[in-house]
């Protein structure tokens, strides 16, 4: 199917739309957000989070989506206004974990849905200070708690808070605690195709049960894994190891990305370029010089690796490399730099993205500035700041299950990469929808939204071409 142009676009929003295929609010309803989420079997739900303006309280409206019907559902009330943090799925119901305000401070609670009966209930809040970041799983999401003195994970499986975990800390965690206390914390998502992936200094991963925090040391070029294992009944306790720098040479520029079984650092300054992958024990790498690799794909903005090199070591840019995996076992080492002045990893924003919360975050600050407000939930999201990097100068390498270089010109990758902001960005310039939220699926997106020419909400579907 063709993309959709602006003109194809108007007339679907302005056609007849076939029963059960938009939902129309009573008038008392004032709408704040929308929220989209994915549900086994394809199929997708939605959430209105709306002011109720007669009974002076907030509510999450669901609405079902089974093969384009969509059903709204019973409002779930809040006295204050909800965020959505996450969400997971068990058969028929979607588990929510939302937070909202109570005696002036954050609180969390799990809001349970089921999509067929429409029945939902809501469990004893729990408290939201010092949230760091959320993992989110199909069947269970990972909340990290921190502060200058402790660690704590709370997982939420199934419909319920499962276990709440306070790490043991010694002495040689200290710095670690404060470093992360007043830094950001990115939660990689290693479950689809990572382009780009985080460039802030604190990064972790999720691996079954053992959770991997990253840090990268700009001035010494090593990075720092902390493994916390969840695995025994125990309080878990923190095992860093340290990935020296392989360079021989001071390098200017270094970031890494692990993968669930290694380490893959990239070091780099204006004339040369090194890959190393390294064991979790820290005592084998394997290096490659960029120079020498054999390039399997690159982006139009990528010319040569000399080229690269020079661009990626700029003080705007930042580099960046992730790990996908390919259908024949091999791996894809992509390697691409940002501007690190406008980008941000969020790819749970690529599941929902709250335009209320965009626009109350550009009225209250400059377009472009680094320090994101915060504020009850996670923090929220400046639509031009991450919409003005639109730029890939990547280039993409193929490793064998033994580290060699080997050269691959036809790739299939078990997660496929989609330039998911190319199909946003296309159906967000008709302007007679707002409120809108997507999600997306193997072959297509889907995008809800409400028509303001026919004062109701509904749900566009476009397959992907690329």
């Amino acid at each position: 199917m063709k993309f959709l142009t602006i003109v194809l676009f108007a007339l679907c929003l302005t056609g007849n739309p076939k029963k059960g295929s938009s939902i129309v609010l009573n008038a008392s309803s004032k709408v704040e957000s929308t929220f989209s989420g994915t549900i086994p079997g394809d199929q997708s739900f939605h959430l209105i989070v709306a002011k109720n303006k007669e009974k002076d309280n907030f509510e999450i409206i669901p609405v079902s989506n089974n093969d384009g019907e969509l059903k709204q559902l019973t409002p779930i009330a809040f006295d204050t206004h909800p965020s959505i943090i996450s969400f997971h799925n068990t058969n028929e119901t979607v588990s929510l974990i939302v937070s909202s305000e109570e005696d002036k401070t954050d609180k969390f609670s799990i809001v349970n849905v089921n999509l067929v009966s429409g029945v939902s209930d809501i469990s004893e809040t729990f408290s939201g200070e010092d949230f760091k970041a959320v993992i989110r799983k199909a069947t269970k999401n990972t909340l990290i708690f921190s502060n200058r003195e402790t660690l704590k994970i709370v997982e939420v499986e199934g419909l319920s808070l499962s276990k709440s975990i306070d790490v043991i800390t010694t002495e040689d965690d200290d710095v670690f605690l404060k470093d992360l206390n007043i830094s950001k914390l990115d939660a990689v998502n290693t479950d689809e195709f990572v382009a780009n992936g985080s460039i802030e200094e604190f990064r972790v991963y999720k691996e079954g049960d053992i959770l991997f925090f990253t840090r990268e040391n700009k001035r010494t070029s090593d990075t720092t894994v902390s493994k916390i294992s969840l695995e025994n009944g125990g309080p878990p306790i923190i095992e860093a190891t340290v990935f020296k720098s392989q360079s021989s040479e001071k390098t200017k520029k270094s970031t890494s990305f692990f993968n669930g079984k290694n380490v893959f650092k990239l070091q780099l300054d204006r004339k040369e370029g090194l890959l190393s992958v390294y064991d979790l024990d820290g005592t084998t790498a394997t290096n490659l010089e960029l120079s020498s690799t054999k390039i399997s794909n690159s982006s139009k903005g990528f010319e040569d690796v000399d080229d690269f090199l020079k661009k990626a070591s700029k003080y705007m840019n930042e580099p960046t490399i992730t790990v996908n995996k390919t259908k024949s076992g091999d791996l894809a080492i992509r390697m691409d730099y940002v501007d690190k002045r406008i980008y941000m990893y969020q790819y749970n924003w690529w599941w929902w993205h709250d335009f209320m919360r965009f626009n109350q975050f550009m009225m209250r600050s400059p377009i472009g500035t680094p320090n994101v407000p915060t504020g009850f939930g996670p923090s929220p999201i400046d639509f031009e700041y991450y919409y003005s990097n639109d730029e890939y100068h990547y280039f993409d390498i193929i490793l064998d299950l033994s580290f060699e270089n080997i050269n691959l010109n036809t790739i299939e990758m078990v997660n496929p990469f989609v330039d998911k902001k190319k199909y946003i960005d296309k159906l967000e310039e008709n302007v007679t929808v707002k409120y809108s939220s997507s999600v997306f699926f193997e072959d297509e997106m889907r995008y809800f939204c409400y028509d303001k020419k026919t004062n109701s909400f509904k749900v566009l579907i476009q397959e992907f071409n690329d």
